[in-house]
């Protein structure tokens, strides 16, 4: 019997999730008092599963917030976690029917912002950015 031959990084998974989850929910005390985090972090969605209403939660839920967004009355829509949904759905789908295909996915003129969140996602391992449509084409 042959042993499968597995990339490095898949031998490290379980700890690779273990310490993301600890980093995302690292507020480990707020269990013992009881209460939420309510910090600035709770401003940013964190691209993992973490609950918005965990004691130890650093950061915010994409789907916990989106919810919490839709079951309030002081807000319509939540155009920034619909965009970063859509966004990070998009450019997953796209990158894995180019992946198939044997082709490559690339973006041209994005902000500094959108660029940041793709790099901070994550995503600009997978998807290039480049500055103009030519530099795009031509790889």
């Amino acid at each position: 019997m042959d042993k499968k031959k597995t990339h490095v990084l898949a031998r490290f998974r379980g700890w690779i999730q273990g310490c993301a989850a600890l980093l995302t929910n690292i507020h480990l005390p707020n269990f013992k008092k009881g209460a939420l985090y309510q910090g600035a972090g709770k401003y940013v969605c964190v691209p993992g599963l973490n609950c918005y209403s965990c004691p130890g939660a650093a950061g915010a839920c994409p789907i916990g917030a989106f919810q919490a967004v839709v079951g309030s009355s002081k807000f319509k829509f939540s155009y920034y976690i619909t965009g970063i949904l859509i966004l990070i759905g998009v450019l997953l789908g796209r990158y894995k029917q180019m992946r198939a295909s044997g082709g490559v996915v690339t973006y041209y003129g994005a902000g500094a912002q959108v660029a940041r969140i793709l790099t901070v996602g994550g995503m600009a391992k997978l998807i290039r950015g480049f500055e103009d449509k030519e530099s795009a084409i031509n790889g």
